[in-house]
């Protein structure tokens, strides 16, 4: 399935479903990256199944494209706050792979993020992904279905 198809049968799918669920996160994205996009790639990379981010979907307007997004300014804070994880400007810990596009959609453009679940095979750091503000005890989060829930003591 090509990019657009796919962007297509998924944003269909969220508003058929009214919301978000447990592998998409959608996002306005008109002010740039809000700070609660870092738990869900927390929770997306912590899961055994990852997650995508769609920014340029407005959720409260049935993930209407929004046109104000500036794709250039998202992929720009994204590429930033997963960069490099010594970095004072990384948003978490440790960096699971990932894949940005921009996507051609309806009347606009979407920047889609892919988060990878963080495995032994690709992450040489122990524990879960975490946000660096909160820190590893309360920053690391889990996705269950549309909402980003804190690991337990046990999980983490």
């Amino acid at each position: 399935m090509d990019i657009e198809t796919d962007i297509a049968t998924t944003v269909s799918r969220l508003r058929e479903q009214g919301s978000d669920d447990a592998s998409v996160e959608a996002k306005a994205g008109a002010g740039g990256v809000a700070k609660d996009v870092w738990r869900s790639v927390s929770a997306f990379a912590n899961s055994t199944t990852g997650g995508r981010l769609l920014f340029g979907l407005d959720e409260e307007d049935d993930f209407r494209v929004n046109e104000e997004l500036d794709p250039v300014r998202i992929t720009d804070a994204v590429v930033t706050g997963l960069g490099d994880e010594h970095s004072d400007a990384a948003k978490i810990r440790p960096k699971p792979p990932y894949k940005i596009s921009t996507v051609p959609f309806e009347n606009g453009r979407l920047v889609r993020v892919d988060i990878d679940p963080l495995t032994p095979l690709n992450s040489d750091l122990a524990g879960p992904c975490y946000v660096v503000s909160q820190g590893p005890v309360g920053g690391a989060y889990k996705r269950v279905a549309d909402q980003n829930q804190k690991l337990s003591d046990q999980e983490s």
